[in-house]
């Protein structure tokens, strides 16, 4: 009762081939350098103000950021102050989301005031400004 020999167990060719290994981790290498440059946050260069007691704010959130030249984003994408209200009711129904501005401390106050007016027009209740400690400013 040899079962052995005649089905190959015991041969002495068992190396493990390494061509399929190599190619599935340059295939899964290839996949996730792509789909991490998919999700890099959007430089929009904002100086924000200093305060001497920042938090953070965890969780999801809305971003209205509101760059030097009065020029106001909404989640990384550029709209005008008339489009905002409508963006947000559709992001943020019933004001679930906290929305948090972003302001450039170089901005004009009266700008902050009107976002700050259209997400509350929109129905937004939960509104947070953007600071950094002063420890960190500039």
């Amino acid at each position: 009762m040899r079962f052995g020999r005649r089905f190959g167990i015991g041969s002495q060719d068992t190396a493990m081939e390494l061509t399929p290994l190599v190619d599935v981790v340059f295939l899964l290498l290839i996949f996730f350098l792509l789909t991490s440059t998919v999700f890099m946050q959007t430089g929009i260069e904002v100086s924000l103000p200093a305060a001497s007691v920042a938090a953070p704010l965890g969780g999801e959130r809305i971003e209205i950021k509101i760059d030097k030249n009065d020029q106001v984003y909404f989640q990384g994408e550029r709209l005008g102050v008339a489009a905002l209200q409508e963006r947000l009711r559709q992001s943020a129904p019933a004001g679930e989301v906290p929305v948090l501005i972003l302001g450039d401390e170089d901005c004009s106050y009266g700008r902050i005031i009107d976002v700050y007016d259209r997400c509350r027009s929109a129905g937004a209740d939960r509104l947070w400004f953007g600071t950094v400690p002063r420890s960190e400013a500039r």
